[in-house]
């Protein structure tokens, strides 16, 4: 029989089946009744019952959920099924304890397993940007397994970040101002306008309408004779008693200039002026001469001594300090004071005779930086700056250093590494193993000798089950210690070690099995 007819025999034997693993008073669910319940979910499901949990494990990667009334999606439960092994009918789970009592029993059977789908994405991270016009943008959001679930499924999250594009539009961008141009103009004045030899600035307008300038020369062919022309202004423009200054072009083109006394005759009427410059302004017991103009326009002087308070005047000093006093070649400043008693100051060079004197070094190179017993040579520097030098051998292990051995990923749990380090001794630590079949393990042999007829021969199956994944059983024959009656009433049933037996044609048949066949709520 293939696996498409043992379902089709398992649907026909629906009802029977309901019948004895259904608790007391409760509602039948139809074999054909598989739709939509109130979140969306397709499966099997009772009308009018709203907190109810249904397993049939044909379908959706053998999921299980439990349907509330509740606006949300509950968490679902993934039941690993062996292959070849998956079978049984749906289970009325009507309370969580029901539920969790379920889950139990398939935790506790070495062929099954279970885990909870609870993965929780982030909102989307990226906004979109602000300015006018159409933008292609990302987002991006993270994946994490709920922190509330109990025993994860291993396969959550397999995209840990998800990132999309987008694009947006944000409306047409204002239209800009028209850019302000003008016609490249020409330099001006032209070098021919220009003597030559001549040096003048040219100015001119550019495209964008700002003004540019630079310094040329003329070029422009320019007589260099002139006729030597009279002094200018005459000396009859001024009174006799006054001075002017004249002026000429000379024959090669320069000016010329003069001071002389006018000639003209001017009446003799002047105001009397005071005496300068005033005592007050001259120091206190300083004699100098005052002057003053007279109504003849003649001038009159005599001897005064200034009243002014002024400061004692400074004695000058010396540039310090001395050149000798400062080491041959050394740069320094030197100052002074001077009469005015501001101070001076300027950059000397020493000029004493000093010993030169160093840092006292150490021996380099040191000791550990060359290989253990190679012979080589370390100097130092004295305080009179000679070097000193001297032969010795170093320390430093050199040897090759071995890699950690053995490699985790041949390894489960915690054991202990070693390796050779530089000087050639062994170092050891404590690493964890990586290995890929950690936590794998042969399941029983199954079915037990205790549930098939006492003298009769079967296969028994171990599997070997690695966090959800499954390879090829191994096999051993064996023979059953079961006390079984010799024959059984046509269409008699009965559950034994999570069996469903049927009597047919005098024998007993195993017509389901896994944890959830017999399984009563």
């Amino acid at each position: 029989m293939n696996h498409v007819q043992k379902i089709a025999t398992l649907i026909k034997l629906l009802p029977l089946a309901l019948a004895l693993i259904q608790p007391a008073g409760a509602q039948s669910i139809s074999a054909t009744d598989k739709r939509l319940n109130a979140h969306g979910d397709h499966g099997y499901w009772q009308s009018g019952q709203p907190d109810v949990m249904i397993l049939w494990p044909q379908d959706q990667q053998n999921i299980v959920k439990r349907f509330t009334g509740s606006a949300g999606h509950p968490y679902p439960y993934r039941l690993w099924v062996e292959p070849g092994r998956a079978g049984g009918f749906p289970v009325v789970l009507k309370n969580l304890s029901t539920f969790n009592n379920f889950l139990a029993h398939i935790k506790t059977n070495a062929d099954k397993d279970w885990c909870q789908l609870a993965e929780t994405w982030s909102n989307w991270q990226g906004s979109p940007p602000t300015a006018c016009g159409i933008h292609s943008y990302t987002q991006q959001r993270s994946c994490t397994v709920a922190a509330g679930a109990t025993k994860p499924c291993l396969d959550l999250c397999q995209s840990p970040v998800q990132t999309r594009s987008r694009t947006i539009d944000n409306g047409a961008c204002a239209p800009q101002p028209p850019v302000k141009q003008c016609t490249l103009g020409a330099w001006a004045p032209s070098a021919a306008s220009v003597c030559a030899g001549q040096s003048f600035t040219q100015t001119r307008t550019l495209a964008d309408c700002s003004a540019d300038s630079r310094t040329a020369t003329g070029s422009k062919s320019c007589s260099s004779a002139c006729t030597l022309s009279a002094w200018s202004p005459g000396r009859d423009t001024a009174c006799s008693r006054d001075t002017l200054t004249q002026t000429r072009t000379l024959a090669d083109c320069s000016t010329d200039s003069r001071t002389v006394s006018g000639t003209r005759s001017c009446p003799s009427s002047c105001t009397v002026t005071s005496w300068a410059p005033a005592a007050s302004t001259v120091c206190s017991g300083t004699a100098f001469t005052q002057t003053r103009t007279l109504g003849n326009c003649s001038g009159d002087s005599r001897s005064a001594t200034g009243t002014k308070y002024c400061p004692k005047p400074c004695n000058a000093t010396p540039w310090s300090p001395d050149p000798d006093t400062v080491c041959s070649g050394k740069q320094f400043t030197q100052t002074r004071k001077q009469s005015d008693c501001s101070n001076d100051s300027r950059s000397a060079t020493g000029t004493k005779s000093c010993p030169k004197v160093c840092a006292v070094t150490g021996w380099e190179p040191g000791k550990d930086t060359v290989c253990k017993g190679d012979t080589f040579i370390q100097t130092s520097t004295l305080k009179n700056c000679s070097t000193d030098s001297r032969s010795a051998k170093g320390t430093k292990c050199c040897g090759a250093v071995t890699a950690w051995s053995p490699d985790p990923g041949t390894k489960c749990g915690s054991f202990t590494q070693t390796r050779t380090n530089a000087c050639g001794k062994t170092e050891s630590r404590t690493a964890q193993g990586t290995a890929q079949w950690c936590g794998c393990r042969w399941g029983p042999y199954t079915p037990a000798t205790n549930t098939v007829c006492k003298g009769q021969t079967f296969t028994q199956s171990s599997h070997y089950s690695c966090s959800g994944r499954y390879n090829k059983p191994r096999t051993q024959t064996a023979t059953g210690t079961k006390s079984c009656p010799k024959a059984c009433t046509e269409g008699q049933s009965y559950c034994s070690a999570y069996k469903m037996y049927l009597c047919r044609n005098g024998k007993w048949e195993v017509i389901a099995h896994g944890p959830y066949a017999c399984f009563t709520p």
